[in-house]
């Protein structure tokens, strides 16, 4: 999926609303407009607003919400514990994006999904995968995996940069990927993440041929080939970005 800012026009988000709904069906679930929807690190709400404007009750939750409101809620944490502000059974659908590589307490933002889904509800997880090439958010080769301060040294020294880091010196670059890799970013192996999602969910299905299918990116191209070939769109998946549906 192409990135785009969290600030933007909320109908840039409208393609990913497409997305959900084309992968949900494939697993026999049709997003309606009688169902209540969770964006599960919401950021600044961009993809609330466009679930909203397409006339869907969407809400949305974060550790750091700037306009908190009715349909934009803080996630109370404590103890490296997160608690949805929502009651039990709310939801038919919780997705998150770029979401959960942030987690620390995986567990725990499971049992809370779970908690806050009706009994028959689902919910869709898009993730940056450990063994990217190039990580997303330092833009460093495979710092999902290799972490250690001599590699981030080294990019740096050769000119890496994310686009907040422009114009810094190297030394400084690489302290911060260090700092910003060891306490915001959990990377987990893909068996990792499935074995604990399936400790909160009856069914938890690897969707990666499903997003490509639904794709509105270049990824969308492979979808025919992935149809006739399951490996390719487990490859995409391992080394691009990770979709998982989970059910209760």
């Amino acid at each position: 999926m192409p990135k785009v800012s969290e600030d933007a026009d909320p109908l840039v988000f409208v393609p990913d609303v497409r997305l959900h709904q084309g992968i949900l069906s494939e697993f026999g679930r049709h997003l309606t407009a009688d169902w209540t929807i969770l964006d599960f690190g919401c950021g600044h709400g961009g993809m609330v607003q466009a679930y909203r404007l397409l006339g869907l009750q969407a809400f949305g939750a974060d550790v750091k919400v700037e306009r908190p409101g009715e349909w934009l809620r803080p996630i109370r944490t404590a103890a490296g514990t997160y608690t949805l502000p929502f009651d039990d059974g709310t939801f038919d659908f919780v997705y998150s994006n770029s979401v959960l590589e942030h987690v620390e307490d995986l567990d725990g933002a499971m049992a809370e999904i779970e908690r806050v889904l009706k009994p028959d509800g689902t919910s869709l997880h898009f993730f940056p995968p450990r063994g990217r090439p190039i990580e997303p958010h330092v833009f460093v080769p495979l710092a999902g995996m290799l972490r250690a301060r001599p590699w981030l040294y080294l990019w740096a020294f050769v000119g890496v940069r994310n686009p907040f880091q422009k114009g810094l010196g190297f030394a400084r670059v690489a302290r911060s990927n260090h700092a910003y890799l060891h306490s915001q970013t959990f990377y987990r192996s893909t068996r990792d993440f499935t074995s604990r999602m399936r400790r909160h969910f009856r069914t938890v299905v690897l969707a990666d041929r499903q997003m490509i299918a639904h794709s509105y990116g270049r990824a969308r191209r492979l979808a025919g080939p992935a149809r006739l070939l399951p490996p390719l769109a487990a490859a995409y998946g391992a080394l691009h970005q990770r979709c998982v549906f989970c059910a209760k």
